[in-house]
């Protein structure tokens, strides 16, 4: 878990009222003020509102830059002064992270003990409620908050019931939703999009479900997420439509017309990499025997599609830093040299160390370990390819990814454990909390051959599907997307 910044709510900071402030207009026999009393109240109430707008404006500044929201949390707001649990919390006895709390609670305590009236109480929660809010950014606060006041933070990566995936949507939160087609067709409308897989990244460990579905909230710092629907002719101008200050999420159907066409036409959209876009390919059961067909869903509209693509237009409020990566666990072995004449994602030869053959009976003849894939160098990113099925009587191979004419390819060199593998590759901003996990999905094929059934993936948590996007298709890989940090 990482931090990103407080979850600004300058729409709570900003209104303010007299009634807000530790001391009122009448004394406590209820006399009115005098004409100097009341000089002096005023300058109070000046001052007072003038540290207020101080810390709106420094709250502001610090979710504008970014500091400190957690990354898969939304921070928790502060309850209002005249919630009864502040009254324990100034008169407790609790021990806290955030020293500063500590100290004042020791102060205030002593005061308390000499003259307990209603009064000072409330001048003692307003102190309080001042200080964290002021510094609402800090992990120790925020662990604080939850100590006081319960568990009132709201993840943005969770495994949910049908019934609390409803209750999400219906709350107008904008989501990206991944679980079995006989969940994601009975939800509500709402701004959501979701795509087929029973295979899930969690908190409590890889799964596979057909009851509960993995939900990604988009972040707190969010202008605005819309969501659009894509034919494979139109989806060429998916980069154009990405906000300039923002990111995509896109999720296609496996075998779909517009996956083969992204794959192979992806690198020449117009626009092609200049802004953030990740995804993936929704897919089935592999144990179902092939009884359903990958869906995607717009959740507007409650529909569902075989072919076309849902995109999620995420803009943020402010300028954020977002960094698309992967992590590719395999490297290329030291073995024979694989070009490909021609594109495609049914290849019949290939050129093997300047020879030329048939690509099946190579890899029959040559019994070739087709849980690792082969490993290309698309300038210098690592992208790997793997072995769908094999036809040696039909001269034929089929894949998960497409192969690309003019690439040399290598078969991967064995991976010891998959899964250290992928943790050893966490990115910094991840591991010290400079950023927030925006989005992240894993392989299939890791999942099947690193068998992740029931392992815990570090930060990484979401679907598990049948081909991954980060600016175009990858396999066996990992993506993840981060907003914040520097």
């Amino acid at each position: 878990m990482c931090a990103l910044g407080p979850r600004a709510r300058a729409s709570s900071l900003g209104r303010f009222s007299v009634q807000d402030l530790p001391f009122r207009a009448r004394g406590r026999a209820g006399r009115k003020l005098g004409g100097q009393e009341k000089d002096g109240f005023r300058d109070r109430v000046f001052r007072t509102l003038g540290r207020r707008r101080s810390r709106v404006k420094a709250i502001r500044a610090r979710a504008e830059r970014g500091i400190g929201i957690a990354c898969d949390e939304v921070a928790m707001d502060l309850p209002p002064s005249s919630d009864p649990r502040w009254h324990d919390a100034v008169t407790g006895n609790g021990t806290y992270r955030f020293l500063a709390l500590n100290l004042l609670l020791s102060r205030i305590g002593s005061s308390l003990a000499k003259e307990e009236t209603p009064e000072h109480v409330a001048a003692a929660v307003e102190e309080v409620r001042a200080l964290l809010e002021r510094n609402a950014h800090l992990a120790s606060v925020q662990h604080d908050l939850a100590l006081l006041f319960g568990s009132e933070k709201r993840r943005l990566h969770t495994l949910m019931t049908a019934e609390q995936a409803a209750a999400a949507i219906a709350s107008g939160r904008s989501l990206i939703l991944a679980g079995d087609e006989s969940v994601l067709s009975r939800l509500p409308h709402g701004e959501w999009i979701g795509g087929t897989t029973p295979y899930l990244m969690t908190e409590e460990g890889t799964l596979r479900t057909r009851e509960r579905v993995f939900v990604t909230e988009v972040p707190p710092f969010v202008e605005r997420a819309d969501i659009r629907v894509y034919t494979a002719t139109t989806l060429s101008r998916v980069y154009d439509d990405i906000p300039p200050s923002g990111y995509g999420v896109m999720i296609v159907p496996l075998f779909s017309r517009t996956q083969y066409d992204f794959a192979l036409g992806a690198p020449a959209y117009r626009g092609f990499a200049s802004k953030p876009l990740v995804g993936w390919v929704a897919g089935i059961d592999a144990t179902n025997g092939g009884r359903a067909v990958p869906r995607v869903f717009d959740g507007r509209s409650g529909g569902s599609l075989e072919d076309g693509a849902v995109v999620m237009h995420v803009t943020l409020a402010s300028r954020q830093a977002v960094e698309v990566g992967t992590v590719n666990v395999y490297r290329q072995g030291d073995g024979d040299a694989l070009v490909f004449p021609e594109p495609g994602w049914a290849p019949r030869d290939v050129i093997v160390n300047g020879s030329r053959c048939n690509f099946a009976s190579y890899l029959v003849e040559n019994e070739i370990d087709l849980s690792r894939p082969f490993v290309g160098s698309y300038g210098g990113a690592k992208c790997n390819v793997g072995i769908r099925a094999v036809h040696q009587d039909r001269g034929l191979v089929l894949l998960w990814a497409p192969v690309f004419s003019g690439v040399t390819y290598r078969h991967a060199a064995p991976v010891a454990d998959l899964l250290s593998g992928l943790l050893s590759r966490v990115p910094p901003g991840l591991a010290d909390g400079r950023c927030a996990l925006a989005f992240s999905c894993n392989c299939y094929s890791n999942y099947l051959h690193g068998q992740l059934e029931g392992k815990l993936t570090g930060p990484f948590v979401g679907p598990i599907v049948f081909g991954e996007i980060a600016y175009q298709l990858w396999n066996e890989s990992l993506v993840y997307l981060t907003v914040g940090g520097s």
